[in-house]
């Protein structure tokens, strides 16, 4: 599986001044940014993020870049940073001029909508879709006990897939008129199975009669709240997705959005992942703890807690950064543990995906 870290742009700066950025392409070929100020200025000059960060900060990097919309990026923040709505059309001129590789679909969470509806935050509530928004409410002044809930979280499922499809069908459409060539990833929306298999298999129909060459689809987790039913249904749209593009003749990759190192190690079809985005190899970095694995299980240890002298790891990051690595500081250079982070976790994932298929008898 391909660990994607999520980082601003400007951590490539930092990297770079550091002298660390070519050991991160070491562990990682792709990084995920989110809308943002930088992303807006490389837009506004017209320049692709790769020739923004030459001409600006005279980084050359072979790293691929995927650019997720942002679910909490509002309309004006967005406008703000591109001088432009958030729409499915403005997503995709954006995506193109910056020169992206991969680009996540304008998808409408179900998921947030109905944690929005039951325990809202104000950060939650930026991610609110207007077609969405009564559904929210309809839901939010309902008691969880009382009957007619299940029917509107019923209908708010059902709306976010149908917008949600409505949007990649407008998409592809303008994509494939303007020859747009980075690939379009869909992201799988329902929070009850039939919709989320609905999703799923016509997403994989709307890329092929639009002739997508890569059929690569993102399946969010909910991060850290991840459930033991939720990653059930993950694991059954794996399978379900795999076998469905087999009898198209095509191969379905996945990308798991939000992945999270604690809560679904444990619980999904490792196997059955082609990639995953993550800002834990990030934070941990930043909270001065890196990845070791004890007792063949995934653990965080805070810096201060290693013995420097007898530390041994062969990973790019404590090869040539040692120092930096288990400083116990959060300085930008120190960030460094991240290609730590990853790298462990790549090769934790992959002796336990061999695991697992060795006991499904795969």
């Amino acid at each position: 599986m391909k660990i994607i870290p999520s980082l601003e742009l400007k951590a490539l700066y930092y990297a770079n001044k550091a002298n660390w950025l070519t050991a991160l392409e070491q562990v990682t070929d792709t990084i995920l940014v989110r809308p943002e100020k930088e992303l807006g200025i490389a837009y506004r000059y017209r320049l692709s993020i790769s020739d923004y960060l030459k001409k600006f900060y005279k980084i050359n990097t072979s790293l691929k870049f995927m650019i997720d919309h942002g679910i909490f990026v509002t309309n004006s923040q967005f406008k703000e940073y591109f001088h432009l709505d958030k729409t499915p059309e403005s997503l995709l001129r954006i995506y193109d001029r910056l020169k992206v590789d991969y680009g996540l679909a304008f998808d409408i969470p179900a998921r947030l909508h109905l944690q929005i509806a039951l325990s809202p935050t104000e950060k939650m509530k930026r991610g609110i879709h207007p077609e969405l928004k009564k559904h929210v409410e309809e839901i939010s002044t309902l008691a969880t006990e009382n009957e007619e809930i299940e029917e509107k979280i019923k209908e708010l499922s059902e709306k976010a897939v149908e917008l949600t499809l409505k949007n990649l069908k407008e998409q592809l459409e303008i994509k494939k008129r303007e020859g747009y060539e980075f690939t379009l990833i869909p992201s799988v929306q329902g929070i009850f199975k039939d919709d989320a298999l609905r999703c799923l298999k016509e997403s994989i129909d709307l890329l092929l009669s639009y002739g997508e060459k890569e059929l690569y689809i993102g399946i969010g987790t909910g991060g850290a709240r991840l459930k033991n039913e939720d990653a059930g249904l993950i694991n059954e749209l794996l399978i379900t997705g795999k076998e469905y593009g087999k009898k198209r003749g095509v191969e379905v990759k996945f990308h798991v959005l939000g992945f999270s190192t604690s809560s679904a190690l444990k619980r999904l079809r490792l196997d059955l992942i082609y990639s995953a985005d993550s800002t834990t190899t990030l934070k941990r970095a930043i909270e001065k703890k890196i990845y070791v694995v004890q007792n063949n299980e995934l653990k965080t240890v805070s810096v201060n807690e290693i013995d420097k002298d007898s530390w041994k790891c062969n990973c790019p990051a404590c090869r040539g950064f040692k120092n930096l690595v288990l400083e116990n500081s959060s300085k930008r250079e120190n960030d460094v543990r991240l290609i730590h982070n990853i790298f462990i976790l790549k090769e934790y994932l992959e002796k336990e995906s061999i695991r697992r298929k060795s006991i499904l008898g795969l």
